[in-house]
């Protein structure tokens, strides 16, 4: 998530300003019980917008259901994928088309289970 300043913008985070995918630690789930995992979120970064389909599936394979959804975060990175503002973050050849390209359209799929029940730990 993002925090400071621009926390409620979509203004891009700079050049070369890529960010990692990052490991997650265990919870308290909702019985009250401690549940430990050495990776509890998907291990790997947002796909940049490609045409290879092979890729596309490929990636899609590997994401897993591991019982926190952050679907807010989801949905940001989706805006961030077809934003202009953010063509310095992605890697050249997966630039957003600017929102006036013609004959193109901005839209993302969600894959969720629909529980948006992942926040932002501020304590870390």
């Amino acid at each position: 998530e993002r925090v400071g300043d621009e926390q409620f913008t979509d203004e891009d985070p700079g050049p070369f300003q890529w960010i990692e995918a990052a490991e997650a630690y265990g919870s308290v789930n909702w019985r009250g019980d401690v549940s430990w995992y050495t990776e509890s979120c998907n291990p790997i970064g947002p796909l940049p917008m490609t045409s290879n389909r092979d890729k596309l599936f490929d990636y899609i394979d590997g994401l897993n259901a591991s019982g926190g959804t952050a679907g807010h975060l989801g949905i940001a990175w989706g805006w961030y994928l077809i934003a202009p503002d953010w063509d310095v973050v992605w890697p050249a050849g997966s630039d957003p088309y600017p929102y006036d390209e013609p004959d193109s359209a901005k839209a993302m799929i969600i894959m969720t289970d629909g529980e948006f029940n992942q926040e932002y730990d501020t304590s870390n």
